[in-house]
């Protein structure tokens, strides 16, 4: 990713983010007694936008949220 323009680098981000939340529901399916299923707690977003917020927050130097 370091060649790649600026437009291109957050969909890569995104995609990578999606992979390795491919990998760890895999794993976390694999050992169910350590990750019991709660129905009745739906999150009101995905883990991917919970990830990409925060690893896009933390891309350009942000120092506080509330300028995100």
């Amino acid at each position: 990713m370091p060649g790649e323009n600026k437009e291109k680098k957050p969909i890569g981000i995104f995609i990578a983010l999606d992979d390795f939340r491919k990998q760890l529901n895999a794993w976390k399916q694999s050992q169910p007694e350590r990750f019991p299923v709660r129905p009745w707690e739906k999150p009101l977003m995905g883990e991917r936008e919970l990830m990409g917020i925060g690893v896009f927050y933390h891309y350009p130097g942000y120092k506080c949220f509330q300028y995100y």
